[in-house]
């Protein structure tokens, strides 16, 4: 089918020759003029075509009406004559390129075609994420109908039963077990055992807390004050020899135990085998069960056994217990009755004589089958349930990741920002856990692959240290922060290897297969993996749409983890949409590159007056400045003596010194402020000298000593020691590093602590202050580095104007990043210049 091309234009004769080029090409062109009504024609067509000459302001207005009509259009505007502050508007407006008359047809098509990919490119990011979150809908919908088929069954089971962790609390019990301790099933969770106690009184010691010490089943009998009589069984739940909590299932046996006394027991328990033993271990009675379980008594010399303790092992197996113990005794019995296996609970009880001797054993004999059968469907029910809300949660927790992933990724066009989020979505705890990951990107010049990006520890002491403080960082904040990936040391090393694909056929076989593989270190390069000791190394590729992206290293050389199936899965599905956005990012670069060039021209327009025009407002300022201070300070210094002067010559009690100090301290700050415009002038002209920074900093920070001491203040000095002696203003920057300083220290009225660190870059040498303040509001946030502009009610606000000034003047750069409550984090860079002019 083919694409259609909205053409709008009053030039019958430019519609013309439109609809030739974009039919030879395969398109299918729409012709229309200014002023009718499109609507219907911009729904057709995918990409349209504007000629905008003479039409201006109209024109504008066409292009934002197509745009709410249709957002995801694509529109390419022709035109001769226009500014280059007018192409950039029109591009601003939501256009995708433009072209000026007179133009070529291969430009055209090339600009139409690139229009569609765009296009494309758009709707297939948002058909993705619908169908991620279609996908997460229905798994919690099928969990949920699970849920309901199992709780029916748990609450019609004709048994109380509660699921009792091991920390004695109700975790879930069903209806029957709720009826039964007179409460709500929604007042039911949370109980702890001495509350379950005060419910049914089951006795000292809880028999509750002895299964889950001794790990084995218990039961006791009680009675309620309805007259119910219940049976009570606690059976432990084992998961790998470790006692995870219990069962607590009750049974009303009301029924039988109507009687009382030990006969009218015996009698109302005929639902159980009851046999009596003589103190010589004799059977000398036996009910009807007993007999169609086991077989009844058989007289033998005038002796009369039953042939479950004929043999001496079977008499020590509980009646002998009780002649011992002489107390009752439980014991459970496995037996085979026509072919089927039985599982018995055997209580044996003794019965004394006036002497207090055991004259008698009464044996209760309870078929526990069909029971412990129903314990254990139970228990495997409970495990089958456990096992798919492990495997649903797995698939939510999968499902939401990708989309957390596909949403950090769609948040960003820039290259260096993607490459960050797929070493940090690597590395991370809450991503893949790679323990370092390498982002070796791909040359189609020479086949080969160049190191790109690093991110990771270099060394396990490095991961000992930094590991514990990325602990309780959310991943998002570690997006976020993509200058750790730029200024990483992996990055910088990294970035001298190169690999032919050639020769290194470990590369090759990843793109081919399209997925992460786990290589052996004999298949890498020798140099690669001895600098970086690698170790359970995993290659995984980035492969566009037509092309080679790259392929991301991943090592875990600490923990030397396995990469599991189920991260592999997702993982297979993160590269792909790393490789889409980086695609993306690479389109979207070539449109900011033609925007760029059409503000380069611009600019180049307007840079020389302006060069000439702030040389004569600096030139003039610092003439000005120098003058006025001069001449305002001397006086004011002196009236300020006087004043001192004066004001020690009072006493408190005097009138007069609150006057005088007010004059001594309003002439301070006069003086402050005009000692800041001298400075505001001096430092206009840098002269770089051979210097060392961490010295200089350093010798700074020692000024703040006693300052530090009386603020309660915690100094921590970080220096790198690789930074070599360059060119720079040492006075200067110390004047910078005095202004960050005062600034942290202000910011830390009630103490904290102050993080000073140097550290080396490719070309520039850093400087970060870090202090644990109040932070920075977000109304001051873009005022601070204005002149005179302070939050303070004392100072000029000319400190951090001065110290851009200067930093700027040595062609760095600074900056900072604020939390509220929590610090804020001042970033200064210089060029390192090995040689003087450089």
């Amino acid at each position: 089918m083919q694409e259609r091309v909205l053409v709008i234009s009053n030039d019958d004769n430019l519609k013309n020759e439109l609809r030739e080029i974009l039919t030879s090409a395969g398109y299918k062109p729409l012709l229309s003029s200014f002023g009718k009504n499109l609507k219907a024609l911009v729904k057709k067509a995918p990409v349209i075509i504007i000629d905008i000459d003479g039409f201006g302001e109209e024109g504008k207005n066409l292009i934002k009406e197509i745009k709410n009509i249709s957002p995801y259009n694509e529109l390419i505007v022709l035109g001769k004559g226009v500014s280059g502050d007018e192409a950039i508007a029109l591009l601003r407006l939501g256009t995708n390129d433009f072209i000026i008359k007179p133009y070529q047809a291969q430009e055209l098509i090339k600009s139409v075609s690139g229009a569609f990919e765009a296009r494309n490119i758009k709707l297939e990011s948002v058909l993705y994420k619908e169908r991620l979150e279609d996908l997460l809908a229905e798994s919690v919908g099928e969990l949920q109908k699970r849920n309901t088929f199992l709780q029916s069954i748990f609450d019609n089971i004709p048994l109380g039963i509660a699921f009792i962790s091991d920390k004695l609390t109700v975790i879930e019990a069903n209806r029957l077990w709720a009826r039964y301790a007179e409460l709500t099933p929604q007042e039911v969770g949370g109980l702890k055992c001495p509350e379950i106690e005060k419910i049914f009184v089951c006795g000292s010691p809880c028999p509750a807390e002895v299964a889950l010490k001794e790990m084995k089943q218990a039961s006791r009998v009680i009675s309620t004050p309805e007259g119910l009589f219940l049976k009570f069984y606690w059976v432990p739940i084992q998961e790998m020899d470790i006692c995870s909590g219990f069962l607590e299932i009750i049974e009303d046996i009301t029924e039988e135990v109507k009687a009382k006394g030990q006969w009218e027991a015996i009698l109302s328990s005929l639902s159980e085998g009851v046999c009596i033993l003589n103190d010589k271990l004799e059977i000398v009675w036996a009910n009807k069960l007993f007999n169609s379980w086991f077989g009844p008594p058989y007289n033998k010399q005038g002796e009369n056994f039953h042939f479950l303790y004929f043999t001496e092992t079977n008499k020590q197996l509980i009646a002998c217990s009780v002649i011992k113990e002489k107390k009752q005794q439980k014991k459970r019995l496995n037996w085979k009755i026509n072919g089927e296996e039985k599982i018995f609970e055997i209580t044996a009880s003794p019965m004394f004589d006036e002497n207090g001797n055991i004259f008698q054993i009464v044996e209760l004999i309870k078929d526990i089958t069909d029971q412990e059968r129903m314990i254990k469907e139970l228990e495997q029910k409970t495990n089958t349930l456990n096992e798919l809300n492990l495997q649903n949660i797995e698939r939510i927790n999968s499902l939401t990741f990708t989309v957390r992933l596909s949403d950090a990724l769609l948040t960003t066009d820039d290259l260096n920002q993607i490459y960050h989020i797929v070493l940090t979505i690597a590395t991370a705890k809450d991503g893949f856990g790679f323990n370092r990951a390498f982002l070796l990107l791909y040359d189609s010049r020479n086949n080969s692959l160049y190191g790109g990006y690093g991110l990771g520890p270099l060394y396990p002491e490095e991961a000992s240290e930094v590991w514990p403080e990325l602990e309780d960082v959310e991943l998002e904040e570690l997006l976020s922060d993509y200058e750790v990936t730029m200024l990483s040391p992996l990055t910088e090393r990294i970035g001298k290897y190169s690999f032919s694909l050639d020769e290194w056929l470990v590369f090759q076989r990843a793109m081919k297969e399209k997925s992460p593989i786990k290589v052996a270190l004999e298949e890498l390069p020798k140099d690669f993996r001895e600098e970086f000791g690698l170790s359970d190394v995993y290659i995984m590729p980035l492969i566009g749409r037509s092309n080679p992206i790259g392929v991301l290293v991943g090592d875990n050389f600490i923990t030397h983890a396995e990469l599991d199936e189920r991260k592999e899965k997702v993982l297979r599905l993160f590269l792909n949409q790393a490789s889409l956005a980086v695609e993306r990012a690479k389109f979207s670069s070539s449109l900011r590159d033609k925007l760029a060039e059409l503000e380069e021209l611009n600019r180049a327009l307007k840079e020389s007056q302006d060069k000439l025009i702030m040389a004569e407002k600096l030139s003039a300022i610092g003439e000005m400045t120098a003058k006025i201070a001069h001449e305002i300070r001397n006086p004011l210094t002196v009236i300020g003596g006087f004043a001192n002067i004066l004001l020690q010559s009072l006493t408190e009690e005097d009138q007069r010194y609150r006057r005088a100090k007010a004059i001594v301290e309003e002439t301070t700050k006069v003086v402050d402020m005009l000692n800041s415009l001298l400075d505001f002038s001096r430092f206009l002209q840098i002269r770089p000298t051979l210097s060392d920074l961490n010295s200089t900093v350093h010798n700074t920070i020692i000024l703040f000593k006693h300052e530090f001491q009386k603020s309660n203040i915690d100094l921590l000095e970080t220096y790198d020691r690789t930074l070599p002696m360059f060119f720079f203003d040492g006075g200067a920057f110390r004047q910078v590093l005095i202004n960050l300083v005062k600034n942290a220290i202000d910011a830390m009225p009630q103490g904290g602590r102050l993080k000073v660190k140097t550290f080396k870059g490719k070309r520039y040498a850093y400087l970060k202050v870090e202090d644990t303040g109040l932070g920075i509001s977000k109304e001051a946030k873009g005022k601070i580095f204005e002149p005179f502009f302070t939050t303070r009610s004392t100072g000029t606000g000319l400190g951090l104007t001065i110290s851009k000034q200067i930093i700027e003047a040595m062609k760095g750069e600074i900056w900072f990043k604020t939390t509220i409550n929590k610090g804020t984090k001042f970033f200064v860079k210089i060029p390192i210049n090995i040689e003087a002019g450089g």
